[in-house]
């Protein structure tokens, strides 16, 4: 998903996420969760999801019908993880700009979440150093993503950056173009943090320099060009 204004004010919410979950926790407060749909049982048995750390990620990736569509909301409940997992997926009811697959993730990585989340920040900051505002679909956006999957790339590996990049990017509602601008943009950011690791060199400074070098070689995928002097 595109990283714009909108979704930057949206992003401001993911540490509150945290915050609220240690204060359930804390307190002992009581959740009342709503009953499962009578098809939601069927619909996640016959997807054959294994029990375990990925079941709620798994879950929510389930295909479903006019029948089930409501089903990936119960994946907490349906995967029977503890209390604390419960809790933690309800609390994302609270924040609308993350997509259901994020959800999962948040549940079942929460540590990793966190950090994707922190430097989400970390990136826009350097991209600011270049770029006067923040855009939608033009080179800050296309910098963000790929110091963003670079710097994750650095800290959680390959592996788990593209798995939380991925998440944030399952939205149906975006764009098709959009939606693979972005992906071309995250996946150009972990190559270029995998090469630089093996110097020792993958950084916010250096990911950016690399950045401007594949965008003037027409390697980063940019929809609308920005105006000069922005």
């Amino acid at each position: 998903m595109a990283m714009g204004f909108t979704e930057s004010l949206s992003r401001r919410y993911w540490l509150s996420i945290s915050l609220c979950f240690s204060s359930l926790l804390i307190s002992g407060v009581a959740f009342s969760f709503t009953i499962i749909p009578e098809s939601c049982p069927e619909w996640f048995e016959n997807a054959d999801v294994k029990p375990g750390i990925a079941c709620v990620y798994n879950c929510v990736l389930i295909p479903t019908d006019i029948f089930t569509n409501t089903c990936p909301l119960f994946c907490a409940s349906l995967c029977e993880r503890d209390y604390a997992g419960v809790a933690f997926f309800k609390i994302t009811d609270l924040y609308p700009g993350l997509t259901l697959t994020e959800r999962g993730f948040v549940v079942d990585s929460p540590r990793e979440a966190m950090i994707a989340y922190s430097y989400s920040w970390r990136a826009e900051s350097t991209c600011d150093t270049k770029y006067f505002a923040s855009g939608r679909n033009d080179e800050s956006d296309a910098c963000r993503h790929f110091i963003w999957a670079a710097l994750l790339t650095q800290r959680l590996g390959s592996q788990k950056a593209k798995k939380s990049l991925d998440a944030h990017e399952d939205n149906p509602a975006e764009p098709t173009a959009e939606r693979a601008m972005d992906m071309a943009n995250n996946r150009a950011g972990i190559l270029s943090c995998e090469r630089l690791m093996e110097s020792g060199g993958c950084n916010d400074k250096n990911e950016l320099t690399e950045f401007q070098t594949e965008l003037r070689a027409g390697k980063i995928i940019v929809l609308k060009q920005r105006h000069r002097g922005q």
